[in-house]
């Protein structure tokens, strides 16, 4: 008998296949778990954001209003960034910069875009503020997260 078919585990497969698969595997089950989570904030922060507005009673109200949100989710986010920058140092903190940079970049194009089915009507700002809300928000509460921050 072939010294390798004895040494071959599950299925056929040498036990270091199997461990390569199981790790796979957990790696694919944590991202899948991370993507949830991260839709999970965006829905919740969305109710948040419409519920913070709803008094607004016109379209230049709640624009206002999500204007003074999205403000604030910058401040915060801000904040966040600077501790970032700290604990990484001169280096680390200059990539961070430019990885910010491309973020916020991103997050313009990607409401722009969203809002763009609205293009022309009262509707596209407050969607599109509502948007870079919530793309503020989830990025804010996961780079902790990510640079392993104390909360």
């Amino acid at each position: 008998m072939d010294p390798r078919a004895r040494r071959r585990g599950a299925r056929g497969r040498a036990p270091e296949t199997v461990a390569r698969v199981r790790a796979g595997c957990r790696v694919t089950v944590a991202a899948s778990l991370g993507m949830l989570a991260l839709a999970l904030t965006a829905l919740a922060g969305e109710a948040r954001a419409q519920s913070l507005c709803d008094a607004a009673k016109t379209a230049t109200a709640m624009i206002q209003c999500l204007t003074a949100e999205q403000k604030r989710e910058d401040t915060l986010l801000a904040r966040v960034e600077q501790k970032i920058r700290h604990k990484l140092g001169p280096g680390g903190g200059k990539q961070f910069d430019e990885a910010a940079a491309a973020w916020r970049a991103y997050r313009k194009a990607e409401c722009r875009a969203m809002a763009g089915s609205y293009a022309g009507g009262t509707i596209a700002p407050i969607e599109s503020l509502m948007c870079m809300i919530e793309l503020t928000r989830t990025r804010r509460l996961n780079l902790p997260g990510f640079y392993e921050l104390a909360p």
